[in-house]
């Protein structure tokens, strides 16, 4: 865009023979009204700049502009920036609207390169709208999350009390269904401590009257046993008694048979020797043998009670009983 800047027609002439470099701000006069006018070219406007560039700095302040009368409105219009300074394009656009409004015909190339110049200030206004627009998203955007942050704290912050809440009432909920639970529990402990001790009691008072029934058996078992036990000791008592006597009577038989056959082994082997002795006399005197006038009287033996011959030294086999010789 271009600025007009409007100044008195002299100071405007005199300003731009300044800025065309004709002569200096101090040398400026009044000039004829009609003058040839120079071309404000772009090379003109940058030597223009270095001249008043006292510094050397690269940059115009408003005191190195106000040498040539350059008006302070007209400098600050130009000032993109607001630094009090003008670099060179922004100096190369005042150079060229002071020179226009001073009527001084303007080359091509300055007014290609002022094109350019406001081309790139459009840009960078663009950009900088684009920037301040980004900015101004970027802290709504900050403040949106700021925002969303705080909320989503104050949310998480009643989430968690509320969750702390939850939590609580199930803890609480919780222990006294555990008191409950204990209290129905040491109820049924206590229930079952009275029927375990009643049910102990009606065992031990069982177990008492097993034991006297158990005791009063084993009495009477004991007395019965004792008494089976004396009726089979007397019984074989009895029969040992018995056996003993059968024994003696039996031995003592034997005994009298023995003595009794003995005696009678004896007299026959007595009366053979007598036999015998009679018998070598008579061969010696031929001495009739005596007739016995009575016959010796031989003594019975006693017979057993049970009709048996009592066993004589030779196994049973003995001579017969009887009163008669031998029958030689």
């Amino acid at each position: 865009m271009k600025n007009s800047t409007r100044i008195p027609r002299s100071s405007t002439l005199a300003l731009a023979l300044a800025l065309a470099g004709v002569l200096s701000a101090a040398e400026a006069a009044p000039a004829p009204a009609v003058q040839e006018k120079r071309t404000a070219t772009l090379e003109l406007a940058k030597r223009t700049f270095k001249k008043l560039d006292a510094n050397k700095d690269g940059k115009v302040s408003l005191a190195e502009a106000g040498r040539t009368g350059v008006p302070a409105k007209a400098f600050n219009a130009q000032d993109a920036d607001g630094d009090k300074l003008l670099s060179e394009s922004e100096f190369i656009l005042l150079y060229r609207d002071l020179l226009a409004s001073g009527g001084y015909p303007i080359a091509s190339d300055l007014e290609q390169a002022v094109k350019g110049i406001q081309a790139d200030r459009k840009k960078a206004a663009e950009e900088q709208r684009v920037q301040a627009a980004r900015k101004k998203q970027a802290d709504l955007d900050a403040k949106r999350t700021q925002d969303a942050r705080q909320k989503q704290a104050q949310d998480s912050a009643e989430a968690r009390t509320a969750a702390a809440r939850k939590q609580q009432a199930e803890l609480d909920a919780k222990r006294i269904e555990e008191a409950r639970m204990k209290q129905s529990q040491d109820s049924a402990e206590a229930r079952t401590t009275a029927a375990r001790k009643q049910q102990a009691e009606l065992d031990a008072k069982r177990i008492e009257e097993a034991r006297k029934k158990q005791a009063q058996d084993s009495a009477e078992a004991r007395t019965t046993a004792a008494r089976k036990k004396q009726a089979e000791l007397d019984a074989k008592r009895i029969e040992e008694a018995r056996k003993k006597q059968a024994q003696d009577s039996a031995e003592a038989r034997t005994a009298a048979a023995r003595k009794q056959q003995a005696e009678l082994d004896a007299k026959r082997v007595e009366e053979a020797r007598k036999k015998q002795a009679d018998g070598g006399d008579k061969a010696d005197a031929k001495k009739p043998t005596p007739v016995p006038t009575k016959p010796k009287k031989v003594k019975k033996p006693r017979t057993p009670e049970d009709g048996t011959a009592p066993p004589s030294k030779d196994g049973g086999k003995g001579r017969p009983a009887s009163g008669g010789s031998d029958g030689a």
